[in-house]
């Protein structure tokens, strides 16, 4: 195993600590920090005294420590054993008891997942794929719906960044968003990616729309588009 150093962050406009092992790690972190820079201060936001946050696709937690920090109850769901023990080691580090980390994915039903895992830890290149893929670890699977209830645990805020799976999470979240309490989705949407399971942006948005959701704000580039979804009144 790589020797751990600590690297000081400003994130969000607050101050983090992550742990890294290797240069390549440590860039990766900069960058992800400087790239999801604009929807983190929109979610920061949009925090509310007492509210509790959903982080799907959370990888070390650059995004779920942020928001830890606000006094948030925060539930971060990795499926990635390395990066949910990096992101377990993370919240100790800022001393975060707020922070409960799940190592399951988020899909739209239960069971298991074939999931591969390419680059370091924090690379952020963890992706359902077909079951057959040589590279692919199998990780246990769930959906929103049966983790919150149908909506009587349901968050405040839920934000989803799952590398082309962002459908699937949602239609195993539909009762939990229809019963009104989540009050804001972000969510990360990649084409390529969603294309590559039969679904697109337009899906998405579609969803989302159906069960009462209105598109607020968005920004991207061609691989990846940041879009925050309020709730309707």
């Amino acid at each position: 195993m790589a020797e751990r150093t600590v690297r000081t962050l400003r994130i969000g406009g607050r101050t983090a600590r992550f742990a890294v092992s290797e240069l390549r790690e440590d860039e990766r972190l900069g960058a992800v920090a400087a790239n999801e820079g604009q929807m983190l201060r929109r979610l920061i936001g949009a925090v509310l005294e007492g509210d509790t946050f959903f982080d799907v696709g959370a990888n070390i937690g650059t995004v779920t420590i942020a928001i830890a920090m606000t006094g948030a109850e925060c539930l971060a769901f990795e499926p990635a054993p390395a990066n949910a023990a990096r992101l377990a080691e993370n919240a100790e580090l800022n001393r975060l008891g707020n922070v409960t980390v799940i190592e399951a994915a988020m899909w739209s039903d239960g069971g298991t997942v074939a999931l591969r895992v390419d680059g370091a830890e924090g690379a952020g290149r963890s992706r359902v794929v077909d079951a057959g893929d040589a590279k692919a670890i199998e990780v246990p699977a769930t959906t929103l719906d049966r983790f919150a209830g149908g909506g009587a645990a349901a968050p405040d805020l839920l934000k989803i960044d799952v590398e082309g799976a962002e459908l699937e999470v949602l239609r195993g979240a539909e009762r939990t968003l229809e019963a009104g309490r989540v009050r804001e989705v972000f969510v990360e949407t990649h084409p390529l990616q969603l294309s590559e399971l039969g679904a697109s942006e337009a899906d998405v948005a579609t969803l989302l729309g159906d069960v009462g959701y209105t598109e607020a704000w968005a920004t991207g580039r061609a691989t990846e588009t940041h879009r925050h979804f309020r709730r309707r009144h």
